[in-house]
């Protein structure tokens, strides 16, 4: 096997422009757009970022430096190696290019240092936000990209019909990625992946995690997607446990997405733990309070009270807030605000009720696991059990939605 070993050097300073906010796309430009470029759609995806050291390895490797605007191809099988410690760039000026890779097989291997991965399609490196290193970026088609997803966002061997319709609500939400631009416009400048592999977009996997029954589900709904009663694509969330009803965007994230509708879930209980408990010290509650504050999630109201120290209670005219008692300040605040600042391990849904304990600290407890927006999966998975197919089982979760075929 043969070595190839590359070093980065270059100086990089890009403007920042403003970020833009989540936006609905329309379906039919989609489709064109689509329809313009190949049957199925392609997507680049960061699987890995801030790395020092990376090696790629395939046969008959082809490689372009795209700084340079050269290419060369390997005979055999090869490893080629980046030196990402090399670059010289600012901090937080956008990502850029700097290599492309692909073999004749369509597989390739990659070593991140920790972990080494075998990817379909091509692999990109770019520098990334962190000074002095790269990011890896997987190039795949959609059907793909989505074998390997299901097998991480749930489990392979579900029934085919659970796993179809978590590959309809990540196909859409890919879609809109892409065509939105919207990491882009957050970086406030062209960046070269579409979205990444990581909770805070989609997980998904490598080559050695697609299964037969994953294929099947990304190949039995390759296509189709899920619009609005105004033909956009929006994006479309999931999560693991809703606890009997799922929730509006705006309930979590404050921002209003058309088409969604809360609804009621007598399925998702069936599997999992029904419920959550988790007891918080007044002093952890204070740092929160800090927290919140040089945050500007503290917003006092004109209801002084009496007295000092913290209390928290449930705010009586809505269930996703909380109201929050400081001194003789009192604010509402947002449930998602204490998943956010408590962690997702503690705080397993914002489905929660405060209690305090004898000791004084408060106790939490709740029901579901995750944000509770969209397809609830533990759901997903006793309809398909109990019989329902994927169309239906969209129908329950999106009940303002329509399902259309964006390609063949």
């Amino acid at each position: 096997m043969v070595w190839s070993r590359i070093k980065f050097s270059m100086l990089i300073a890009v403007g920042f422009l403003p970020a833009h906010a989540q936006s609905a796309i329309s379906f039919t430009d989609v489709a064109s757009k689509i329809k313009e470029v190949t049957g199925i759609p392609t997507l680049r995806v960061r699987v890995a970022r801030a790395l020092e050291d990376i090696k790629v390895t395939g046969t008959d490797l082809a490689r372009t430096l795209h700084l340079s605007k050269s290419s060369k191809s390997f005979s055999g099988k090869k490893t080629v190696r980046f030196e990402c410690s090399k670059v010289s760039r600012k901090v937080n000026s956008a990502p850029l290019l700097l290599a492309s890779l692909g073999s004749p097989t369509g597989l390739l291997s990659v070593d991140k240092g920790q972990t080494q991965n075998k990817y379909l399609g091509k692999i990109l490196i770019s520098t990334s936000t962190d000074a002095q290193r790269c990011d890896v970026i997987n190039e795949i088609d959609m059907e793909s990209y989505l074998s390997t997803l299901l097998a991480k966002e749930m489990n392979s061997k579900w029934p085919v019909e659970a796993l179809k319709a978590q590959a309809v609500a990540a196909r859409t939400y890919a879609l809109h990625k892409i065509y939105s631009k919207e990491v882009s416009k957050l970086h406030g400048s062209e960046v070269p992946f579409d979205l990444e592999s990581s909770e805070k977009h989609q997980v998904s996997g490598g080559f050695l995690d697609e299964t037969p029954n994953t294929r099947a589900a990304a190949m039995g709904t390759a296509g189709e997607v899920l619009v609005n009663d105004r033909g956009e694509l929006s994006p479309v969330f999931f999560h693991a446990k809703c606890g009997g009803h799922t929730r509006l965007p705006e309930q979590v994230w404050q921002n209003s997405v058309h088409g969604y509708q809360a609804v009621e879930d007598p399925y998702c209980n069936d599997h999992g733990k029904p419920s959550w408990r988790t007891e918080i010290s007044t002093e952890r509650l204070e740092k929160f309070v800090n927290w919140s504050k040089d945050k500007g999630y503290f917003h006092p109201k004109r209801a002084p009270r009496a007295g000092e120290g913290i209390k928290v209670q449930d705010d009586r005219w809505s269930t996703n807030r909380l109201r929050v008692s400081y001194g003789d300040t009192t604010a509402l605040m947002e449930k998602s605000v204490f998943r956010r600042y408590f962690g997702r391990s503690e705080l397993r849904s914002n489905n929660f009720h405060i209690r305090y304990a004898a000791t004084g600290d408060i106790v939490l407890e709740g029901n579901g696991h995750g944000h509770g927006v969209g397809l609830c999966q533990m759901g997903a998975l006793e309809m398909a059990t109990r019989g329902f197919n994927h169309k239906q089982i969209l129908a329950h979760y999106f009940p303002k939605m329509k399902l259309v075929k964006v390609y063949q």
